[in-house]
């Protein structure tokens, strides 16, 4: 051990280290790879990656032209939501609306949706959803009920001697995600609606508050510009590293290092600590960026933050020198990257939840270092969470970072 840290070893070490980040420099074609995608994915993912309805087109149906759906359409109108809203003629144009996609919602209101109101029944409505578009179509659908549970709230309560029976209007929800689909048919009382709302007859009956912790306007770049932290560290750690060993043998200096005094563990920390470096650097950007353009407020810790992205970092670098040992060009490493990312990413709960996977993939991603610094990125980030409740995923990093560590330094050592 103390061989390993006299000033001999500490200076090769550092003179590999700074040998690295200067090829990593000079070399254009790797300064783009490494600078150039960073900027992009912070600007287009808060954008491009959301789950979030804009600019949807709906469509109406009325049978009959009456003021209680004149005033509900006009409230559609004014949805930011929703660019556009179509009112159709016939039941032809309900098909067409949702066949050719004009309309990612339609509603349909019976011919005696304003009779039942104002005599204080629940009145039937269908909404008509684009199965095609399942997420967004849902999303919309609920847009509509709101509006239109709020206009029938605040319509009954206008009327002289208004008295709540209890009852509640029936917001049916028809899927239609074929040329022949079902929107035709007759809403049934019996299916189950999106959102049963309850009209409050005196201001004495209780209500329903939600309140959002850590994202109180649902505001969908919260959980992207997190998440991209982790992305663009996967993806600076595991180029740097994955490229290094297969650049040597390219360039035809792998002789060199093998005939020079360094010894093979301190090459393999000469070729890990820059991409910690690396990706440390593209990380702060994210973070910079998120802060200061997104206004997305950071409440943790940065010095427990960036403990984090090095603990990240050091169980990512056993992946990309494993890879890097294994492949003889630049081209390879590149595939090899590409066949670890895309699974990597699937499998972290950036995509989809990782509760909602199977059980098996959900014991499958307790192996991927990317779901366990997604967690902790969020719980810093959004959160403000301190140590005790990041160790939970932290251990598991230290424990990916031991057994992959271990093993890449054997094949680097076999194979270098």
């Amino acid at each position: 051990m103390i061989t390993f840290i006299n000033p001999t070893t500490f200076h090769r070490i550092f003179t590999l280290i700074k040998k690295e980040l200067l090829l990593l420099w000079q070399d254009k074609q790797t300064r783009i790879i490494l600078i150039i995608p960073v900027i992009i994915q912070v600007v287009l993912f808060p954008f491009a990656a959301t789950l979030n309805v804009n600019n949807a087109t709906i469509a109406v149906f009325r049978q009959t032209v009456d003021q209680p759906t004149t005033d509900i359409i006009a409230r559609l109108a004014h949805v930011n939501n929703f660019s556009h809203v179509l009112v159709l003629d016939s039941q032809q144009a309900v098909e067409d609306a949702i066949n050719q996609q004009k309309a990612l919602v339609v509603v349909q209101f019976p011919a005696d949706f304003s009779r039942k109101l104002l005599t204080g029944q629940s009145p039937q409505l269908q909404i008509i959803l684009d199965g095609r578009k399942s997420n967004s179509s849902q999303i919309a659908a609920n847009y509509v009920q709101q509006v239109i549970t709020q206009y029938q709230h605040d319509f009954l309560r206008e009327q002289p001697n208004y008295q709540s029976n209890n009852q509640k209007p029936n917001l049916n929800n028809t899927p239609n995600n074929t040329q022949n689909g079902d929107q035709n048919s007759t809403p049934n009382s019996n299916q189950n609606s999106l959102y049963n709302p309850i009209y409050n007859s005196s201001p004495n009956n209780n209500q329903l508050v939600i309140r959002h912790w850590f994202n109180a306007n649902l505001d969908y770049q919260y959980f992207v510009l997190p998440s991209l932290v982790a992305l663009i560290t996967t993806i600076g750690v595991m180029i740097v590293t994955s490229l290094s060993v297969a650049r040597e043998r390219e360039q035809g200096t792998l002789d060199q290092l093998r005939v020079s005094p360094l010894t093979t563990l301190q090459i393999f920390i000469g070729k890990a600590i820059p991409a910690i470096i690396v990706a440390t650097l593209q990380s702060t950007i994210v973070l910079i960026a998120g802060i200061l353009f997104y206004q997305i407020p950071f409440q943790g810790s940065l010095i427990v933050y960036y403990l984090c992205i090095i603990s990240y970092g050091l169980s990512l670098i056993g992946f990309g020198l494993f890879i890097s040992a294994l492949c003889s060009t630049q081209q390879q490493a590149f595939i090899a990257i590409i066949v670890f990312m895309v699974p990597a990413v699937l499998l972290s709960g950036y995509i989809s939840p990782v509760e909602n996977m199977p059980r098996v993939l959900q014991y499958l991603t307790e192996i991927n270092p990317v779901r366990h610094f997604t967690e902790i990125t969020k719980q810093i980030y959004l959160k403000g969470a301190d140590f005790t409740i990041i160790w939970h995923s932290l251990w598991k990093l230290y424990a990916i970072t031991l057994f992959m560590g271990s093993f890449a330094y054997y094949l680097f050592k076999k194979l270098i």
